[in-house]
């Protein structure tokens, strides 16, 4: 407002240990006359709260950035490869199909661990498009005839039409299972 004074109350947010996170900042719409203790008491407790809170979070955004800079490693051609398990009929041990299995160099010891943790952090559709890319282009390598048996998550099958899967070739020879991932 045109002609109004607004004067600033700072508060320095201190770290455990003494260090100095950064500052909190109060502002008045009036000029007032001297301080007072008791603003300055809560600007001092409000400051330690949001202080403890951001380093309370602080691991976890550091287990955060570490899973997706392993699911980046992963998608860029760093560990993410296939796996082609047969499908056989029993009675002509004939095999029909095979199943893609998704498997990965590195981070968690199992598969699903590796979408369980990528879904926590908001990218389990994006590891799974990924699995599925690398296991569709490997159809032109497959025997002629035999299926190829993908997996894919509620999260990605919705609307599959607007995921960017290759839709031009093969879709004849492909099924699609749901899995419950997460």
């Amino acid at each position: 407002t045109p002609g109004r004074n607004f004067l600033p109350r700072r508060t320095v947010c201190r770290a455990p240990g003494g260090g100095v996170y950064g500052r909190l900042a109060c502002i008045a719409s009036e000029a007032q006359n001297g301080s007072d203790a008791g603003d300055g008491r809560f600007m001092r407790v409000l400051a330690d709260l949001l202080a403890e809170e951001v380093l309370r979070r602080r691991p976890l955004d550091d287990e955060r950035a570490a899973i997706s800079a392993r699911i980046d490693h992963a998608i860029s051609g760093g560990g993410l490869r296939m796996v082609y398990q047969p499908i056989v009929r029993l009675d002509s041990l004939e095999m029909v199909g095979v199943e893609a299995l998704s498997r990965f160099d590195g981070g968690p010891p199992t598969p699903d661990k590796w979408f369980h943790e990528a879904a926590g952090i908001g990218r389990g559709v994006e590891l799974e498009l990924a699995s599925l890319r690398l296991a569709a282009a490997s159809l032109p390598m497959l025997p002629v005839g035999p299926y190829i048996s993908l997996h894919a998550s509620p999260e990605l099958i919705h609307p599959v039409r607007h995921r960017g899967l290759p839709v031009d070739r093969g879709w004849h020879r492909r099924l699609l299972g749901l899995t419950g991932v997460g």
